[in-house]
């Protein structure tokens, strides 16, 4: 029997372990930032801080290693940072959905 549990938390952590980020039309070349979840329990607030200044520093490190004009290097990063937030919002909401399969939690309340 497949489990699908294990599949997707499998793809899960694979999406945010890369955290690709070819979305920015800046940073087509660069290379990835990452993100460890292994360690975190999402569903808790705890988990969710540690994740949060994580991907709060996975952001600024990738967007500050991008070659932008002088003239447009403030307002660049603070886009880039957003796109960047904006699409580890979309992945760690797959990430929690694969924690909760793999422990078994299907929906909660």
């Amino acid at each position: 029997m497949i489990n699908y549990a294990a599949r997707l938390a499998g793809a899960a952590t694979l999406a945010l372990a890369a955290l690709p980020m070819v979305a920015l039309a800046t940073t087509a070349h660069a290379a990835p930032a990452t993100i460890q979840v292994r360690d975190l329990d999402l569903g808790t607030a705890a988990g969710r801080d540690t994740f949060e200044r994580r991907a709060d520093r996975a952001a600024e490190s990738f967007c500050k290693a991008q070659k932008r004009p002088a003239s447009r290097v403030r307002a660049a990063e603070a886009e880039c940072i957003a796109a960047v937030k904006a699409e580890v919002a979309e992945k760690f909401t797959v990430a929690l959905a694969a924690q909760k399969a793999q422990r078994g939690v299907y929906a909660t309340r």
